[in-house]
């Protein structure tokens, strides 16, 4: 077992760390996660467990970008989507939290099965092709 979670296991215990030994990992503060869900009436909105309706996404964001210490505090965000979420609906959120402020969020799809969750990453935009990129 390794120091830093036998520190977690005893300081929870104990009720605390010592000001002098808070691991990095401690300080952190957590993400906001953003749950984009498929029903069988369309699709629900929620952030940090929250239900939020699709009008007051930008604004609850904003809020907790201003509520937040320092914004690094606030910088994380994790969108999690439903497979049946568009791209296009994809980038549309994606591109809300960026101009909010926050840092590209972390985007993951997961399945109906709810059993996996696959990472979407981005890379720098190429021209278009009709035969594909072009190699560099």
């Amino acid at each position: 077992m390794g120091v830093e979670i036998m520190l977690a296991i005893l300081c929870s215990v104990l009720g605390g760390f010592p000001p002098d030994a808070k691991p990095v990992w401690a300080e952190q503060s957590k993400p906001i996660v953003i749950l984009l869900d498929a029903t069988a009436n369309g699709f629900t909105y929620r952030i940090d467990g929250s239900p939020v309706p699709l009008s007051e996404i930008r604004r609850t964001l904003q809020r907790k970008w201003d509520k937040g210490k320092t914004h690094e505090e606030q910088a994380r965000v994790i969108i999690l989507m439903h497979e049946k979420v568009s791209f296009s609906d994809a980038e549309n959120l994606r591109a809300l939290t960026m101009a909010v402020g926050y840092d590209q969020p972390r985007t993951l799809y997961f399945g109906t099965d709810r059993r996996y969750m696959i990472e979407l990453r981005y890379s720098d935009a190429v021209a278009f092709s009709a035969t594909g990129p072009v190699d560099r």
